[in-house]
């Protein structure tokens, strides 16, 4: 406030501002905003032509990104958003791994007969790989945080998120890619900001050939998913 005096910040920040912000630390068009926001055009469209207009915000090549002039500013959002998500951990020993906005991924110990799933919470990641006819014995549970409801792109997508460069959780994504027959994750990629990664994996997937750090040579990814495919 001290910083940006003149600024309406109690007009501008709204809640439906802030998660758009959130969503700006990369270009993004209205249409993926919408997309990953939850948020219909409409309301996203207002909202970047009030940031917009002070500045916050540039449109460059179509698409929309915080101003670099204000630091503060992006440096505010994440900081807004952390405590959002410190208040809404459901399980004690909770590790974030991964958040943008109102949506994050976290791990937890597994405890025999206990969920924490509920609307707005969901398994995700390898946690829930038997639903594909995929086996893997860990004690480790993988939750989303998110009002969307979630597709096998983002269970992929997550299972990738848990250690992006680690060849096996890679290989765990590769796995549910061939096992799952995912359709959109071009268009799911670019909303989690990884579209040369899952551009790079769909290759993989596709020539059989190491064409990455973070993936094995095919004969060891085979044997992984030989061994967590459910006969």
């Amino acid at each position: 406030m001290k910083e940006y005096p003149r600024l309406p910040i109690e007009d501008l920040f709204s809640y439906s501002s802030m998660e758009i912000l959130s969503m700006l630390m990369h270009p993004h068009n209205i249409t993926d905003i919408a997309a990953m926001t939850a948020l219909n055009r409409h309301t996203v469209s207002e909202a970047l032509s009030k940031l917009s207009k002070y500045g916050l915000i540039l449109k460059e090549k179509g698409k929309f990104v915080i101003n670099k002039r204000h630091r503060q500013l992006a440096d505010f959002i994440k900081n807004y958003w952390r405590h959002f998500a410190n208040q809404r951990l459901r399980a004690e020993d909770a590790v974030m791994l991964w958040q943008r906005g109102p949506e994050f991924l976290f791990k937890t110990q597994n405890e025999p007969g206990k969920t924490i799933e509920r609307d707005d919470i969901h398994a995700s990641a390898i946690t829930v790989f038997s639903r594909y006819g995929l086996r893997l014995i860990t004690g480790t549970r993988y939750y989303f945080y998110s009002r969307r409801r979630l597709t096998v792109e983002d269970h992929i997508i997550h299972t990738i998120l848990i250690d992006p460069q680690n060849p096996i959780y890679n290989s765990y994504a590769a796995g549910l890619i061939m096992q799952s027959g995912a359709k959109n994750l071009p268009d799911a990629a670019r909303i989690y900001d990884l579209p040369e990664h899952i551009e790079s994996l769909l290759e993989y997937v596709l020539t059989k050939k190491k064409n990455s750090n973070f993936v094995l040579p095919w004969n060891e990814f085979m044997d992984i998913f030989d061994s967590i495919k459910v006969s």
